[in-house]
C-alpha cells in the first residue's frame, strides 16, 4: 500500500453516515472488543473511531470493509463515489497536460540550444 490515505472525523461520518458503522457492528451482534482485535486495535481507541474522535486509516477501512462483507464502495455515498471518479479524471488530465508542458519546455531548451552556439 502506497501513502496512506486518513479519513477526518466529518470524512468518517460522511462515509460512515453518522454512527453507522456501530448500527452495522450491532446488526452483526459484533462487540466493540472483537472488532478491535479483528483489526488490530485497543478496544477503547475501536470506541474512539467509531464515535468519530479519531482518524481512520483507509488499512483500518479495508478491514472493516471485509469483516462486515462490504465493498468500500458500499460505505460512500453515491456523490461522493461519482466525485472521486471525476477527480481521478481531472487528475489524469492535468497529468497529461503537464507531461505534454515537460516536452514542450525540453524542446524549447535544445532550440535556444541550437541557437546559442
Amino acid at each position: 500500500m502506497g501513502i496512506k490515505e486518513i479519513l477526518s472525523k466529518k470524512t468518517l461520518k460522511e462515509i460512515l453516515g453518522g454512527d453507522e458503522l456501530r448500527k452495522i457492528r450491532d446488526e452483526f451482534c459484533y462487540s466493540q472488543e472483537y472488532m478491535a482485535k479483528k483489526i488490530g486495535l485497543t478496544q477503547s481507541t475501536y470506541q474512539r473511531l467509531e464515535s468519530g474522535k479519531i482518524r481512520i486509516s483507509k488499512e483500518h477501512q479495508i478491514k472493516i470493509a471485509e469483516i462486515f462483507n462490504l465493498s468500500i464502495e458500499s460505505f460512500r455515498k453515491d456523490n461522493q463515489t461519482e466525485e472521486i471518479f471525476i477527480k481521478n479524471k481531472e487528475i489524469a488530465l492535468l497529468q497529461n497536460i503537464i507531461s505534454q508542458l515537460e516536452n514542450r519546455i525540453l524542446e524549447l531548451e535544445n532550440t535556444l540550444r541550437t541557437i546559442v552556439k
